[in-house]
């Protein structure tokens, strides 16, 4: 499934028209490419992601051709040379909203996030907002939250928005404006996600703030099957929120400070600044393309924000849009984690390694290491060195007449931190539940269907009219399901089961053990 997808956009990239732009247009084009990280050489040479040099006209339509092939293949779009980052880094701020895998707070469950209890009913009553989490380490402030709506309105969306900025106020001060970009469905009429934001004056370790929280009113992105029409927002007056809690600070975790180290191939960490939060790296940076990853040391990725690289941090990909010295900026850390690698790769391809820094928090040194060669975990040989995993099936259930429900591909993407599962089958929707569990047996998670597509986000159901599907020769209807994994890292070629039931009558419709045997490394 992941290379017919791939095999699709390149075909349709080779057969765009491709002619010459004004100097200006080109220009912008080329300072687009360099703040993305693209090397973009003259429209002359023969390379794929060269079709962006067409009309305007054309250029717009290639643009909203990735736009939508991002809504529905997030993880492709990831992966497209030269773009990839972009894509990356768009999704990355999107899911810091949603609740998903986010560059802000998404291993604040390893501390200890306060409980709390505040509940605020909208202007109509008919709608709810909870929330039940918040954290600040001093310097951040995340919470998070838990919108209702009547169930009869809620199906129809795939996740709840803000056209206005909501409003946070800590003790009186007023934060920068807060974008709520989409809290996503959860099912029952409930939309979840979080907001983490910075903090105009820091707080003392103990310190207790007094939060306001005004959440303007909502817009949904409808469930649909119309792929010209599912961007398009639908207003929901009466749904504007106002709330307020307290919020105790816990600082006792946050490194600040200067870093011990040498300097590897022009590369040196400067100092860190790490919470639970986030973790800033500064550095001095070398003379060429530097593709920054961080692990921790069971190599668990920990999420890079290249928006707040850029607009804070002065670090672009290329050497000269970028200062000597940059700042990074990551994910916070998962807790009990000492030691981090700050791995420094040439390209996104990630093939090789530039420099590397094992970062000990404790001791604040950045020692020059090679654990991408010592064949542990963080190998690039290693079964944890990619960006996907997937298994593919053994024959083309998307492409052949089936006559039962058949497994068609299972996937793992690290980025996201689920598993997606393609179910083809030769019958109309109906409600079914899908369940992975490793090879001794340990459930990892659950999902259930719904009947409509939800914009791209998974568990939603295609069927012989979908645009992709209806171009088919043999057009099926299939499955897209998601289950997070935040917690278990599956390894390439392992193992897996993958079991699909009737959830009205139990009956169980697929069992079947697969392998990962195929990865995408970036």
């Amino acid at each position: 499934m992941f290379m017919k997808d791939a095999a699709f956009l390149e075909q349709l990239q080779q057969e765009l028209p491709r002619r010459s732009l004004s100097p200006k247009a080109t220009q912008r084009f080329e300072d687009t490419y360099k703040m993305l990280g693209v090397q973009q050489e003259a429209p002359v040479k023969k390379r794929l992601h060269k079709g962006l040099w067409v009309t305007a006209t054309a250029a717009c339509l290639c643009c909203g051709m990735l736009f939508g092939v991002n809504a529905a293949f997030p993880a492709f779009a990831e992966g497209l040379p030269g773009v990839g980052q972009f894509f990356e880094a768009l999704n990355g701020n999107f899911t810091s909203a949603r609740g998903n895998k986010t560059t802000h707070g998404a291993n604040l469950d390893t501390y200890d996030p306060q409980e709390v209890d505040v509940s605020a009913v909208a202007q109509d009553g008919s709608a709810q907002l909870e929330i039940s989490q918040a954290y600040s380490d001093g310097k951040m402030l995340s919470f998070t939250l838990d919108v209702t709506l009547p169930v009869e309105q809620s199906d129809n969306f795939a996740y709840i928005c803000t056209r206005e900025y909501a409003t946070v106020t800590v003790n009186g001060e007023t934060l920068p404006p807060v974008t709520v970009t989409g809290l996503s469905s959860t099912g029952d009429g409930h939309f979840s996600g979080m907001i983490s934001c910075a903090l105009n004056t820091p707080l003392e370790d103990g310190e207790t703030a007094q939060v306001e929280f005004s959440l303007p009113d909502l817009s949904g992105y409808p469930r649909t099957n119309d792929y010209e029409t599912k961007g398009d927002l639908v207003d929901l007056p009466g749904t504007s929120f106002q709330s307020s809690f307290s919020v105790t600070a816990d600082t006792s975790h946050n490194i600040s400070g200067a870093i011990d180290g040498e300097a590897v191939d022009g590369a040196q960490v400067v100092s860190i600044d790490a919470t639970p939060t986030q973790t800033l790296i500064t550095m001095n940076l070398p003379e060429y393309y530097v593709h920054p990853k961080l692990y921790t040391m069971d190599g668990l990725e920990v999420k890079f924000n290249l928006a707040e690289s850029g607009e804070k941090g002065e670090f672009w990909p290329t050497s000269d849009l970028r200062s000597s010295t940059s700042t990074l900026y990551f994910d916070g850390v998962p807790a009990g984690n000492d030691q981090i690698v700050l791995r420094l790769y040439p390209d996104d391809l990630e093939e090789s390694v530039q420099a590397e820094f094992t970062i000990d928090l404790t001791t604040q040194t950045a020692t020059p290491s090679t654990t991408y060669d010592d064949g542990g975990l963080l190998d690039l040989d290693g079964p944890f060195h990619y960006y996907s995993i997937w298994w593919a099936g053994e024959d083309e259930p998307f492409t052949t007449q089936n006559t039962q429900m058949e497994l068609g591909s299972l996937t793992f993407t690290r980025s996201e931190n689920w598993f997606r599962i393609y179910v083809a089958t030769p019958d109309e929707y109906r409600e079914v539940e899908a369940s992975i569990y490793t090879a001794d047996g340990t459930l990892l998670g659950t999902t259930i269907s719904t009947k409509d597509v939800p914009d791209g986000m998974g568990n939603g159901f295609f069927d012989e009219d979908v645009y992709f599907w209806s171009a088919r020769e043999n057009p099926v209807r299939s499955y897209d399901l998601y289950i997070p994994s935040e917690t278990y890292l599956p390894a390439w070629n392992e193992a897996f089961t993958v079991v699909v039931t009737d959830t009205a009558t139990g009956e169980e419709l697929i069992h079947q053990t697969v392998q990962l045997t195929e990865r995408y490394i970036q």
